[in-house]
């Protein structure tokens, strides 16, 4: 039941992402269209998604080149956080900017954006209905 309250957040990002797809197709005489890259389209379609679901805004990926770094940097930042999880002791030698810079970079531009998300999001008007609320909103009941 909770994710069919979501409905109403997705259908409108997927709706879009068709119709650019759609869209790109011309008259009916060409026989191919333009190429997409699938991936691309997937990961921002995906981004505005969760972002909404979850924030109750979005970066608005799919319309505006402004924002998609931050679609490529999450896996980076991820996978920066993996490694400085499993290999502290690059630290040591401050070896984890020589051999990492990139994933460095990643994690700092995730740690950014979801800093400016999550406190964008605590003082906005309260939301019901998005996954933020649901985790402000939880109690444990031995706590």
């Amino acid at each position: 039941m909770a994710v069919k309250a979501l409905e109403n957040r997705v259908t409108p990002h997927v709706d879009y992402m068709i119709d650019l797809i759609q869209g790109s197709f011309g008259s009916k005489k060409e026989l191919w269209s333009p190429g997409h890259n699938m991936t691309d389209r997937i990961s921002f379609c995906i981004a505005d998604i969760m972002g909404d679901v979850t924030f109750s805004q979005y970066w608005d990926v799919q319309r505006s080149a402004k924002n998609r770094h931050f679609v490529h940097d999450l896996p980076k930042g991820v996978a920066g956080i993996h490694l400085v999880g499993h290999m502290q002791w690059l630290f040591t030698f401050n070896l984890h900017s020589i051999l990492f810079g990139e994933l460095i970079t990643g994690i700092s531009s995730l740690m950014e954006l979801s800093r400016n998300f999550a406190y964008k999001r605590r003082d906005d008007t309260p939301h019901e209905d998005d996954i933020w609320a649901h985790l402000l909103a939880s109690k444990d009941p031995k706590t």
